[in-house]
């Protein structure tokens, strides 16, 4: 039987002895009888749940220890390619092969970078409902040479490796 069909039982048990169908002895045997049946399988459903419960503690304290590790070697890999390509653009050279590996700087876009929006030229500035910064014609006109106050170019160069 499971807890629901002793509940049931239960129920059925004490319906037949309001209506003095069953002898108070026998009433108390089997209620007794199949509280002790209900209660054990209770039980296990706790221990169950606390078995759970620990391993998800557990699991928690793996995933802070294995994110603290993968932010730890995130952190070192970055530094790592700044490294790199501090050694590259202080050699002088856009490349370097070496017998394992050839080191090379990739060559993104400039990207306009604006600090301060208000120092902007109102040519560049873009209203609608809010203001924006009209990006790409700050970038022609950057790259062109022209000096707009409170922007500039940056090109965000990293190191590859073949």
């Amino acid at each position: 039987m499971n807890v629901f069909e002793i509940n049931s039982a239960v129920a059925q048990i004490k319906e037949k002895a309001e209506a003095g169908e069953i002898e108070p002895k026998a009433l108390a045997d089997t209620l007794e009888s199949l509280e002790d049946a209900r209660n054990e399988k209770l039980d296990s459903v706790a221990n169950w749940i606390n078995e759970d419960e620990s391993k998800i503690d557990w699991l928690d304290k793996k995933i802070k220890q294995l994110t603290k590790l993968k932010k730890h070697y995130t952190t070192q890999s970055d530094n790592l390619k700044s490294f790199l390509k501090l050694a590259i653009e202080n050699s002088g050279h856009e490349s370097i092969q070496t017998n394992n590996f050839k080191f090379k700087l990739s060559n993104p876009p400039y990207s306009v970078i604006v600090p301060d929006p208000k120092k902007i030229p109102i040519d560049y500035v873009k209203t609608t409902e809010t203001t924006s910064v009209k990006k790409a014609e700050l970038k022609k006109d950057l790259k062109a040479g022209k000096d707009i106050p409170g922007a500039y170019l940056e090109r965000k160069r990293k190191v590859i490796i073949e």
